[in-house]
């Protein structure tokens, strides 16, 4: 597989060879890059019933999977349930599974109609989700259709457990549905672990800004906190308190200056920098007594990826990150370093070539962004409120013109800006896959079932 991969992408066999010494560790690349894609889609599903929310899942992940290749079909065959190597249940791949089940923890606590019993509803959604894995890796029917009428059949049975969640025979399917899946897809973890890291997480929980309106979840503790706000994220957490290892944050920021010159005193970073970084180091030494490694957090500049689509030039950007770096060693901050896109795509030409590598990559259409936005009311908050400061931005630099003459340009420029910074995610999920990542805390507003 290597061979023929590093053909395809055009490069030499050695190259490849550096990240990929066999079939086995490009195979457990593809499968976290798989595994972090599905969470990031889990977190932007539309609202509705827990049946309708697995359909949408499923659905992005079969058409992820016709990216992949025959020979991964049979890795996946060879390897399923086994417990060594790259198999299903195997320690390679616990990371894996942890965000794959952070993804079904997102379909059943963001449905309408999800059962009390959400976490024996998760791990059975999780083990439906490997056999039809299985189905699929076995499936030489045209058109894969034993792989959908399973699917289906798998939708039917949730959606008739979640219809008739408050009788007693729906419970107890549940129920045996977690003592069969549980072992196998969510073993305990130990009680002073998981104690740890629902510290962290709720010491990180209180710098959260949320929707305007928002109110405490119903079922949340004296902290404003409950188990849909900390499950996606607590197996993560636990694994790194677990080997013993700082916590470690991807937070994708610091892009640059505004172009707006009413808004900023000058193009590279000032105090208003100096106050954030010196916070977000704080903010690791403050995990420190609760987990005596600490936290670490990689800041990620994206303003390369979309600089050209919001009126800033590429040499400000790089100016603005060499200053970040500089900051950071100037104030012996020594929980944070910065990772920026020239660092991944080191061999390009130019600063467009990054830009073009990254999106033949990981971008998705205008119009699959177009669809998220309409489903999802925080994807849309984060857009309107991103939207008005780029039109705040163009009223002053272009007071000529009339505010209505480039509201139209403003959307769309955005709207190529939500397109690119989806490819800047995704890369970095592949860059830095076991981390946490402090935009994964979804802003949403509380609904009551």
């Amino acid at each position: 597989m290597v061979t023929s991969a590093a053909a395809a992408a055009r490069a030499p066999v050695s190259s490849a060879n550096l990240f990929f010494q066999n079939d086995e560790e490009l195979i457990l690349a593809i499968y976290l890059r798989l595994a972090g894609d599905l969470q990031a889609h889990a977190s932007a599903l539309p609202e509705g019933g827990v049946a309708a929310r697995f359909r949408a899942l499923m659905t992005f992940q079969a058409e992820s999977r016709q990216t992949v290749s025959r020979s991964f079909r049979r890795t996946l065959r060879k390897n399923a349930g086994s417990s060594r190597g790259i198999g299903v249940f195997s320690q390679h791949t616990e990371l894996v599974r942890l965000r794959t089940r952070a993804a079904f923890a997102q379909v059943v606590h963001g449905a309408d109609d999800a059962p009390d019993s959400k976490t024996e509803l998760i791990q059975g959604l999780y083990a439906a989700h490997l056999a039809l894995l299985l189905i699929w890796s076995q499936d030489r029917t045209p058109e894969l259709k034993s792989t959908n009428a399973a699917l289906e059949m798998t939708c039917k049975l949730v959606g008739l457990v979640c219809q008739f969640r408050w009788l007693p025979p729906s419970a107890g399917m549940l129920e045996s549905v977690g003592a069969i899946c549980g072992p196998l897809v969510d073993p305990p973890a130990d009680p002073n672990t998981t104690s740890r890291a629902r510290e962290i997480l709720r010491l990180v929980y209180q710098h959260r800004r949320l929707l305007p309106g928002s109110a405490n979840c119903p079922a949340a503790a004296g902290d404003g906190l409950c188990e849909q706000c900390l499950e996606p994220h607590l197996p993560l957490v636990r694994r790194f308190v677990m080997a013993g290892l700082p916590v470690h944050f991807v937070l994708p920021a610091f892009p640059a200056k505004s172009p707006n010159p009413s808004k900023v005193l000058g193009l590279l970073p000032d105090m208003a920098e100096e106050l954030s970084l010196r916070f977000l180091n704080d903010l690791c030494e403050e995990i420190r007594k609760i987990h005596e490694p600490g936290a670490r957090v990689t800041i990620c500049s994206d303003g390369m990826v979309f600089a050209d689509l919001v009126g800033v030039a590429d040499s400000d950007v790089a100016a603005y990150g060499e200053r970040i770096v500089a900051m950071i060693a100037l104030f012996k901050l020594a929980s944070l370093e910065a990772f920026h896109m020239q660092d991944l795509y080191d061999q390009a030409n130019s600063r467009g070539e990054m830009r073009d590598w990254l999106c033949r990559h990981y971008a998705e259409s205008i119009e699959a962004v177009r669809e998220r936005l309409h489903s999802n009311e925080s994807q849309q908050a984060l857009f309107n409120g991103i939207q008005r400061f780029l039109f705040e931005d163009r009223v002053e630099l272009e007071r000529t013109r009339a505010a209505r003459a480039f509201a139209p340009n403003v959307k769309i420029a955005l709207t190529k800006s939500f397109a690119a910074a989806m490819p800047g995610a995704a890369s970095l999920r592949t860059v830095f896959p076991p981390r946490f990542g402090f935009r994964f805390i979804r802003n949403r507003r509380t609904r009551r079932k």
